[in-house]
């Protein structure tokens, strides 16, 4: 019976991320995350190369040509693995364009059971597809029109009022936003973990309430 590994931490550490981006892009020669990447699936065989490669995206988001560099070295080495759906997330959080990424929720809902609480991927859609509504009304009512279920995780609702204060910010509704803002701030004690506001295409909007947050 194989022994089981002692659990490791999957953050990169400057080092190693700081080595990625030095590798020059003219010597043809892959990133030096990239060389260690298949080493480090082999010995750690139930670490998604897609975590490894999205902590670096989520990391070093303005690194934009070290991040396309290695972007491009993993899709083309790591054959076992669907990299469309992460260059289109690099693109959209890197250019701030969810709507490369509508396909692939809609997608995605498509196949969902109609019992499964699908209120994640809804509020993502909605979401996204706010940004190219026709105006403020559209917006929020795109938010509004997502049924959350019991069983859906309880503070996506809270993702609903933050998305309705960056609207608000969006369309220069300063009294709006101010009360979106009171309304999330007395239902979560603190802002998003960054990854939950990167999926959900708010993280730039959130980082403008950290001082707000602070002061209160």
């Amino acid at each position: 019976m194989r022994a089981k590994r002692p659990p490791q931490s999957h953050e990169l550490s400057p080092a190693e991320v700081g080595g990625a981006f030095r590798s020059s892009d003219t010597t043809g020669s892959p990133p030096a995350f990239a060389q260690g990447l298949d080493d480090q699936a082999a010995d750690q065989p139930d670490l998604p190369a897609q975590r490894i490669h999205l902590r670096l995206v989520i990391q070093h988001l303005q690194q934009h040509t070290a991040l396309e560099s290695v972007t491009a070295y993993v899709s083309q080495n790591c054959q076992d693995y669907d990299f469309e759906y992460l260059k289109a997330e690099l693109s959209a959080y890197r250019d701030d364009r969810p709507q490369v990424l509508l396909l692939f929720v809609e997608k995605r809902l498509e196949g969902a059971r109609a019992d499964f609480p699908n209120g994640y991927s809804s509020m993502n859609r909605a979401v996204i597809k706010g940004r190219d509504a026709a105006n403020q009304q559209e917006a929020e009512e795109l938010l509004d029109n997502v049924e959350l279920k019991a069983n859906d995780f309880p503070w996506l609702a809270n993702i609903r009022t933050l998305a309705k204060a960056e609207i608000a910010h969006r369309y220069s509704q300063p009294d709006v936003e101010s009360n979106r803002v009171d309304e999330f701030m007395a239902r979560q004690p603190m802002l998003f973990e960054p990854d939950i506001a990167l999926n959900f295409h708010l993280l730039r909007y959130q980082e403008h309430l950290k001082q707000r947050f602070q002061s209160r």
